[in-house]
């Protein structure tokens, strides 16, 4: 069950320390949305966040994949 879309919003505004609040949204072939949030560092933009978020897309899929081999072997 990979990840089959994925998005990130960043908000407009910075907080105190000029980091930006981002949440990312990943949805796999069942349906089910996995997010995820976290402060982007200041001085970084759409680029880095966007690379955050296709990191998480390959963890993800790993993830997802090793679950889903363990659902088999349980009901093996």
């Amino acid at each position: 069950m990979p990840i089959t879309s994925s998005q990130n919003t960043i908000d407009a505004h910075a907080q105190a320390d000029g980091s930006h609040y981002v949440i990312e949204t990943h949805t796999d072939s069942t349906g089910r949305v996995h997010s995820f949030q976290y402060n982007l560092p200041a001085g970084q933009g759409a680029t880095e966040a966007d690379a955050f978020m296709n990191a998480r897309v390959a963890g993800l899929d790993v993830h997802l994949a090793d679950s889903e081999f363990e659902g088999a072997l349980d009901g093996a």
